[in-house]
């Protein structure tokens, strides 16, 4: 018997060794596959490495850099989270997954490019790459497998996008083909909105002005629930997550993107008096992204969650989730340098329009539903940022930012899938500045909205 364990806690180990080989091999191979884009299809000057630019990269100080909030805080997350998803279909668990994804980091900042390497690419591709490339993966599973595992043969669709999800599991599939998938109920909506929407941002002492903008627009919203907080396991790292986005346009065709998710690393279960009265606390890492022509506001940030579900009376019943983190990385919107890079002369040199910083974000969700018919969903988040000094772009700012983000939707359900509602979003923002004239910005929209929910 004891040679038996022996040779299975052997037979584990080198699993795992080769686990860890192949998702260091595959994550290295993404850097160079990338490397050799930039380099030889697009020609991008800091894709020109050589000898003299990695030593240098190992000799210089790190800096805060200088891209654009796009490839900073939509780019290397996405970056991230191929690292995190190539580990994590080897076999590695979450934790050794994100060791990997941030080794894939590092070595991109200090081979793959002849600029100083960047504090804020290393920590956003590492950490909000763990955050998607978790959820990401585990929805890829579903696409393939389904809820409870039972699709054996997908279909070309859902190959394609769980290869969109996590590019290398289809490689990977082969390489441990004994590999068991990891699935578990999901629940939520998708819908489509179509409103107006309007932003007006003023300069304050005195209240002046300086910009505003409204339109028409429309959008794709999917909340998405993966697991079960009260009655499913809560053993392993994102075994249950939340995920809000938005995808759409106004009537000049600019992209409007919003994404606000949470995902448990350790949870407990907590219960009430009376059976259904469930609560669960635990650990959440978060990443949140708005991205539009007007407003850029990202935040990886990690704390505490408290979600609750609740009847109130045989008709009504309620739910929560309360959340406090602390904000590791957060980027926002620098409204002088990005009115002058929309409506003036943008600088020649590569030059931020936005802030990076610390702080705190607060998260409170909560919603009624009658029969399962009608429904009311309130959401707000709030972040606390502090600009970090050493960060500050050419023309900026440091000092304090306050934002605040929330959603109020009313959908009634028209058949056991069908719904159709109202939603109205306010983001306000209000920021006070060492060197620049403070600034408040409101924007809002409302809109009629329609969709399917599962």
């Amino acid at each position: 018997m004891n040679i038996l364990f022996a040779t299975a806690g052997v037979f584990a180990e080198e699993q795992a060794s080769i686990s860890f080989a192949v998702g260091i091999g595959e994550t290295l191979f993404s850097n160079t596959l990338l490397w050799g884009f930039n380099r030889y299809v697009h020609h991008a000057d800091y894709a020109m490495i050589s000898s003299a630019s990695i030593s240098d990269n190992f000799s210089k100080p790190w800096v805060w850099d200088q891209d654009s909030f796009a490839v900073n805080h939509l780019g290397h997350p996405y970056q991230g989270s191929v690292y995190f998803s190539s580990a994590r279909s080897a076999g590695n668990d979450f934790f050794t997954s994100a060791s990997i994804g941030m080794l894939g980091s590092l070595s991109w900042e200090l081979f793959m490019e002849n600029e100083r390497p960047s504090l804020n690419d290393l920590i956003v591709t590492t950490i909000g790459g763990a955050t998607l490339g978790e959820m990401l993966y585990r929805l890829s599973d579903l696409l393939l497998f389904g809820e409870e595992d039972q699709l054996h043969l997908p279909n070309l669709a859902r190959k394609i996008g769980a290869f969109v999800m996590n590019p290398a599991k289809s490689i990977n599939r082969s390489i441990f083909p004994d590999r068991t998938p990891i699935t578990a109920p999901i629940s939520g909506s998708f819908f489509l909105s179509a409103g107006y929407s309007l932003i007006h941002v003023d300069q304050l002492a005195p209240r002046e002005n300086y910009l505003s903008d409204d339109g028409i627009e429309t959008n794709y919203q999917v909340d998405l629930h993966y697991g079960d907080p009260f009655y499913g396991t809560l053993a392993e790292s994102f075994s249950t997550f939340s995920l809000k986005g938005s995808f759409g346009s106004d009537l000049g065709n600019r992209v409007l993107l919003t994404f606000f998710s949470e995902g448990i690393l350790k949870g407990w279960r907590l219960y009430g008096k009376e059976i259904e009265n469930r609560h669960t606390i635990g650990i959440f890492l978060h990443y949140d992204v708005i991205y539009n022509r007007f407003i850029n506001l990202s935040s990886n940030a990690i704390g505490f969650g408290w979600l609750q579900q609740r009847p109130i009376n045989d008709a009504w019943s309620f739910s929560s989730d309360i959340h406090t983190a602390f904000v590791f990385m957060g980027a926002s919107d620098l409204m002088y340098l990005k009115y002058q890079d929309l409506y003036g002369s943008p600088p020649s040199y590569e030059r931020r329009n936005y802030s990076l910083g610390l702080g705190a974000n607060i998260k409170l969700g909560f919603s009624l539903n009658r029969r399962q018919r009608l429904f009311f969903d309130l959401d707000y988040s709030f972040y606390g940022l502090s600009i970090i000094d050493d960060s500050v772009p050419e023309g900026g700012s440091s000092g304090e930012e306050f934002i605040g983000n929330v959603s109020l939707l009313g959908r009634l359900m028209m058949s056991d899938s069908w719904f159709l509602g109202i939603q109205g979003r306010l983001y306000h923002k209000e920021s006070f500045y060492k060197d620049l004239r403070d600034m408040d910005a409101i924007y809002h929209d409302y809109s009629l909205i329609a969709g399917i929910a599962f």
